[in-house]
């Protein structure tokens, strides 16, 4: 079914408009600008009316200005109802935000407890390839090795110390 408009709605502003709708056309470019920019300016100021508030007049009934008010009334219970919506749906924002933030902070603990846990199996790995490993001695072994490895890196440090003071002289 097509879209039948509003016939009710559809009216003239008033005789002026009618009247332009049987002019001639316009002959030349300059008179088409003079012509549109007086209907420009024409209907910039029938814009402006029926946009300005316009007074009451003392013609209306009471029943009128009741009508009115009781509009004016059921907009605002329409206003307060969109605000009470809005403030609901502002603390359920903030809720949300706190909920967002608990979340991040959770996520950061756990982070820090996988970091954990990963530098646990790791060590345990290490361990556990130590006790299997045929050739490994023991721990006590281990540190007499690290302890000669220093003793033979400063003897080496030493000998390429006194091997430098030996060219310094020669030269």
């Amino acid at each position: 079914m097509a879209n039948n408009p509003d016939i009710g709605r559809l009216t003239l502003r008033d005789d002026d408009e009618v009247q332009r709708l049987f002019e001639t056309p316009v002959k030349n470019e300059a008179d088409r600008i003079s012509t549109h920019a007086s209907q420009h300016k024409y209907n910039s100021a029938a814009t402006e009316q029926r946009h300005a508030p316009q007074p009451v007049p003392a013609s209306h009934s009471a029943s009128s200005i009741a009508s009115h008010d009781e509009r004016l009334r059921a907009e605002l219970e329409q206003l307060r109802s969109i605000n009470g919506t809005l403030e609901g749906l502002n603390l359920s924002l903030t809720k949300s935000k706190t909920n967002l933030q608990t979340m991040q902070g959770n996520m950061n603990s756990t982070k820090a407890l996988l970091k954990t846990w990963s530098r646990i199996l790791s060590q345990a790995e290490h361990n556990q390839r130590l006790l299997l490993d045929p050739h490994w001695q023991g721990a006590t072994k281990d540190v007499e090795d690290i302890q000669n490895e220093e003793l033979q890196q400063q003897q080496e440090a030493e000998r390429i110390a006194h091997e430098e003071t030996r060219r310094k002289e020669r030269s």
